[in-house]
């Protein structure tokens, strides 16, 4: 057995003459990225990171490579970054790698979601590789399956897996065990119904790097029936390793007792966010590391560390405190965590490159909206106004000279409301999108178009609309009108269509319409409403037009293969309440965006059409989801502004007046202030 060798914490310096590697595993939070140094290079798996208004792993994952780049100053570029599973937790860096560092070779499992949180990261990866595919040296892509394996039990690697060849007098190996499964083995479903095949953890790249004596095994997020399939088909020696990463951030479905039987490994490292972050999409969310894989890690790992007491989880959100003295670390009990082994396999804990301190500012967090560096940064700051066009919706989306309109309100509101705000549009509004053809959603456009030069219009590609009126069919050929006087052609999108905006601005369409035949209420026109999803700086923003409860559920149904609170394609940092606060919502869809802030629009004391909007219900149904609720139906003609930095830091300047929303009490309505 190696033996392990605790020392006095000593200063980062470049490596020694006797050639040694450093494994770091980088505090990023509840999210996985490890740093593998080697004397002649390095090598980087997954960019995973945390991100919420407390903590900022992208920040912490950028801090830290800047420091190792500057201890070692030899050293030029990544010579191989590898993405073991396209999740979001290992995926959030990958833009703030490839921006600041040049990268020899990538590697992932291929598969590139077109659509959702993770697109714009895997396409940063295509848009690298595309940029540098005339340098043979720079930006070599390989994905790898498990078909790539050919003969029964054997690893593979290649110039592209493997580019550390003459290394200092040592040769480093990359090998890799698993990769993407091309066709579905019949593994099942889980508990909860969902196919362990259609889960992307199955799917991840599990790398072996060998250091003369001393091995180390990545292991992604692997679950325990593709860990079952991985280990009838590789060799057991080819399973051994000194230190294991632990998969899956010590979920309870992602460590096996066969597989530490055939890893016997001495050290164990755990990658997860800390037990007492009570936000959503953390280790307390998760209740990671469970308390049953540590406990099974304790029967097999054989080396020793100093003792301490940690928190494992026995279910989400519940933690007991555990004695450990056996070398099991996790970055949330320790921090980023660094070792150096030589030749010879000895172990040594050094210290990080950089840790960050106690009182380190996050990025990412709620500011005041006054503290935002709008004379310095203006360019790199997205504004979004909610405006106040009373019961309608008209939201402005502004970023450096890129502007965008979601929804122009009412024509007899256009004026009074919706002007002042377009004329910080200077020059043209590149895309206008009607969500659907309802007469608080459109008209008001029909003046933009003849105000400004639109270069795209978008719509659900409806025409219908309650009511069915000579009013109603005049204002939309009105508009139909004005859009053939300005030359546009009304065009549409099919749902999983992005669109790249520029200055890191994407939008993603979730819906697109056409799904509801209508009813003599007009409600199935709400229901077909365009459904988008802005992102910018790992935030997102929410747009569901005037969705109603069917086709919320049709978007759990669609995007929550997993559970609902566990369904990154409707996450959101921000949601746009549909209908205008209407209680005519599907709670699962809710709870599904995870949201922390709520915007309605809707008016103040009015009611449009026996409408009385917004209500009570939807309000108390938002609070409830622990989400703060900014709305125009505050008193008076005021616009909700949200501003999100380049950092991912976000403020609100928004109306402080009570809100009015209505109830119903024996058969009245009436409006209140809240």
């Amino acid at each position: 057995m190696l033996p392990l060798i605790f020392a006095l914490a000593f200063p980062a310096v470049a490596l020694a003459d006797d050639p040694t590697m450093r494994l770091h595993f980088i505090d990023v939070g509840q999210g996985d990225a490890t740093l593998v140094e080697f004397p002649c290079g390095a090598m980087l798996v997954d960019t995973g990171a945390e991100q919420n208004e407390e903590f900022d792993g992208v920040a912490q994952l950028e801090s830290y490579l800047e420091a190792f780049f500057a201890r070692r100053t030899d050293l030029d570029e990544l010579d191989l970054l590898l993405i073991t599973h396209p999740h979001i937790d290992h995926v959030r860096g990958i833009q703030a790698v490839l921006d600041n560092y040049q990268v020899e070779s990538i590697v992932d499992n291929g598969d590139h979601p077109g659509s959702g949180m993770t697109a714009p990261y895997l396409q940063a990866i295509e848009d690298y590789v595309a940029a540098n595919s005339g340098d043979s040296t720079v930006g070599r892509y390989r994905e790898v399956s498990t078909d790539d394996f050919g003969v029964l039990g054997y690893t593979i690697g290649s110039k592209i897996i493997d580019p550390f060849r003459k290394c200092g007098g040592a040769n480093p190996s990359v090998r890799l065990l698993w990769g993407g499964v091309p066709t579905d083995p019949g593994w099942g479903a889980d508990n909860w119904g969902n196919d362990h095949f259609d889960d992307e953890n199955n799917h991840s790249v599990v790398t072996r790097v060998v250091f003369g004596d001393t091995t180390a095994l990545f292991m992604g997020d692997l679950e325990e029936v593709a860990i079952e399939a991985m280990l009838a088909a590789r060799r057991k020696k080819d399973l051994n390793a000194d230190i294991i990463q632990v998969g899956h951030h010590g979920s309870y479905n992602a460590t096996t007792a066969p597989l530490l039987e055939a890893v016997t490994p001495e050290i164990a490292v755990i990658a997860s966010g800390p037990h007492d972050r009570q936000l959503p999409w953390t280790a307390w969310a998760y209740g990671h590391p469970r308390l049953t894989t540590l406990e099974l890690l304790q029967e097999h790992v054989t080396g020793t560390r100093p003792f301490t007491q940690v928190h494992a989880g026995t279910s989400t959100k519940t933690f007991v405190e555990v004695p450990v003295s056996e070398a099991i670390y996790n970055t949330a009990w320790d921090g980023t965590v660094v070792f150096e082994a030589d030749l010879d396999g000895n172990f040594t804990t050094v210290e990080p490159d950089w840790s960050p301190e106690d009182d380190l500012r996050l990025t990412g967090a709620e500011v005041d909206w006054d503290d935002l560096p709008w004379s310095t940064q203006s360019d790199d700051i997205l504004e979004v106004t909610f405006v106040d066009v009373e019961e309608g919706d008209a939201i402005l989306i502004q970023l450096g000279d890129l502007d965008l309109l979601v929804d122009g309100g009412r024509s007899e509101n256009t004026t009074k409301y919706l002007s002042s705000a377009m004329d910080s549009v200077t020059g043209p509004l590149e895309y206008l999108f009607v969500t659907h053809p309802h007469f608080d959603h459109y008209p008001g456009a029909t003046g933009v178009l003849g105000a400004k030069t639109v270069e795209h219009l978008i719509t659900n590609g409806e025409t219908r609309g309650p009511p069915r009126d000579s009013s109603n069919k005049t204002s939309w050929d009105d508009f139909e009108t004005a859009v053939t006087t300005e030359g546009l052609t009304i065009e549409t999108k099919s749902p999983g269509d992005v669109l790249g905006l520029g200055h890191g601005l994407t939008l993603t369409f979730l819906a697109t319409g056409g799904l509801y035949p209508d009813t003599s209420s007009g409600k199935n026109i709400n229901n077909d409403s365009l459904v988008m999803m802005l992102e910018y700086a790992d935030r997102k923003i929410l747009l569901p037009g005037d969705i109603q409860d069917e086709a919320g559920a049709h978007l759990v149904a669609t995007y929550c293969t997993d559970m609902v609170k566990n369904c990154t394609e409707l996450q959101a940092d921000v949601f746009k309440v549909p209908h205008h606060g209407s209680a005519h919502f599907d709670d699962d869809f809710l709870a599904a965006t995870q949201a922390d802030w709520a915007v309605l629009s809707a008016a103040y004391r009015k009611s449009y059409g026996g409408h009385y909007l917004p209500r009570v219900d939807s309000y108390e149904a938002l609070v409830a989801l622990g989400m703060e609720v900014h709305s125009t139906s505050a008193d008076g003609i005021e616009d909700v502004k949200l501003a999100i930095g380049p950092d991912g830091a976000l403020a609100w300047d928004a109306p402080s007046g009570p809100q009015y929303y209505w109830t119903k009490e024996g058969g009245v309505w009436r409006g209140v202030d809240w």
